[in-house]
This record gives structure tokens, sequence and C-alpha cells, in this order.
């Protein structure tokens, strides 16, 4: 009696436990490089020298492309030999200091002898502080200089094109001797090494989805496998088709995955049906 007491309950249990099906959506989706930048100059000139390939990968500030910049170059030099030239002020202070001696040895010679007249120490007294105010004006125009220098450096510089991320040249528009406009399109790169996955949901499905949360990609037509993180939910919904957009980063440091190809982000979640036998059961439980 006590054996079939026990066979029942283990009956009862696998009879009674259901089995959960679990609704799994899949969101269609476009991938995107995280970098991808076009690259082009503030200023218009004959290109002279173009240091890279397409193909290449380049780093944070390496130089792609110099235009010519023979007149640059000088006036940088002249500007520099102005701001760095000391020798005004250098004799301004030298006769200030003779002055102020004079002044000084005047002055005490009047208040011990009268020797010195009045008229003679107001004339002393204004040359000195004449120099000074000369000094003054000399220091602000080596300050002025050194400005008019800074700015025929950055002159200089904005005939340089340099990268401004770590990524692959796919791209070059122009070539060596070609002239380009200020603002014309010079390179693109790519960084591939993190994209984005971007695709667009209806607000049931996505209404539990958080950022920093963790989903699984099914990227490409090989299916390659990615675990990713939300970085981005659009607050609002697009009126015309009810979806909002999602965002979400994923590792690509192997580059096996080429931004621009398609996928699908997978959600995977209980049926309202199954949800509620699952709690009763674990509510006899």
């Amino acid at each position: 009696m006590k054996r079939w007491r026990v066979y029942g309950i283990i009956v009862l249990v696998i009879i009674s436990t259901p089995v959960f099906a679990k609704e799994i959506s899949f969101i269609p989706g476009i991938t995107e490089a995280m970098h991808d930048v076009t690259l082009s100059l503030d200023t218009a000139g004959q290109i002279e020298k173009i240091h890279v390939n397409e193909g290449d990968f380049v780093t944070k500030e390496q130089i792609l492309l110099s235009l010519y910049s023979l007149q640059e170059k000088l006036d940088v030099e002249r500007r520099e030999l102005i701001w760095k030239s000391k020798a005004k002020l250098d004799t301004a202070q030298e006769r200030s200091s003779i002055l102020k001696k004079n002044y000084e040895s005047a002055l005490t010679l009047f208040e011990k002898s009268k020797s010195v007249s009045i008229e003679e120490i107001r004339k002393l007294e204004l040359e000195y502080k004449t120099i000074l105010g000369e000094i003054e004006r000399l220091k602000i125009a080596e300050q002025r200089e050194k400005i008019e220098y800074d700015i025929s450096q950055a002159n200089l510089n904005n005939r340089i094109l340099r990268s401004p991320i770590n990524g692959v040249v796919i791209q070059k528009f122009l070539d060596i001797g070609e002239h380009c406009e200020q603002g014309q399109a010079l390179f693109r790169l790519v960084d591939t090494r993190k994209c984005f996955f971007v695709g667009n949901i209806d607000e049931k499905t996505g209404q539990n989805l958080v950022n920093k949360q963790k989903v699984s990609l099914n990227i490409g037509s090989n299916h390659i496998q990615k675990t990713g993180t939300i970085v981005f939910i659009s607050p609002v919904i697009d009126p015309a088709s009810g979806l909002f957009e999602i965002k979400i980063q994923f590792n690509n440091k192997d580059r096996i995955i080429k931004p621009g190809v398609s996928g699908y982000l997978n959600l995977e979640f209980n049926d309202p049906l199954t949800s509620q036998l699952e709690n009763n059961v674990k509510f006899h439980h």
C-alpha cells in the first residue's frame, strides 16, 4: 500500500505539470558601424600629398592628406620671428632702469640740499613714467604677436587633414594635384570593431526592454550569433507605423560582420496563458 502511494504521487506530478511554451519574436534590423565619418577640410587648396591608401588602418590624429602650404609656412616663420624678437622690450627695460636711478638720485639731492630744481625732478619723473608706459605697451604688443603667431599656425594646420578616429580608410575622393573646395568630401573612414544593430519594434513586444539590457542577435546570411547591449530606446513612437527605434551595441573585434548586413533581434518571453499556468503550478507546489 505504501509503494502504490509513492507511485501515485509521481504520476500526479507528471500529469499535472504542463509544458510551457516560449514565444519568440524576431525583430528585423540593419547593422551600422559605430563610427562612419566623411572628412573634409575647412579651407580650399591644391592637394600636395596623400599619406594613406584605401584599405589602410589609421590611428587617431594620423595625417591623411596635406595641401600646398608654402605661403602659410612662411607666414608662420615670419610671425614667430616678430613674436620672439625682444630687442625693443629689452632696450626699454634697460632705459627704465637708468631713468629710475636718475630720478631717485635727483629726488634724494632735492630732499637733502635742494641742489636740484623741482622742475628737473618733475621732468625725470615724467620720463620714468613714460618709459614704464612704453614697457607695458610693448608687453601687450608681445601678447598680440603671440596670438597672431598662433593664428598663423592654426591656418597652417587647417591645410592638413588628420583622422579623428581609429579606423579603416574605405574611400578616397580626390588625388594628388587636384583642387579641393572648402567642405568637399576627401575621405571616408569607418571603425567596425564595435557596431550597432538598429531596428524598429512595436510597443507591446518592446514594453519590457530597458537600457543596458543584454539581448541576443542573429546577423547575416550565416546567422552569426552575437550578444549585444541596448544603448538607445526611442522615447517616441512613429504614429504612421506604430513602431519605435531601438539601438543595440555589440562587439565586432574580429570584424566578421560587415556593417550594412541585416539581421534579427531575438526576443524570448512566455506566452501570457502559459505564464498563468506556470504561476498556478508554482503555487500548488
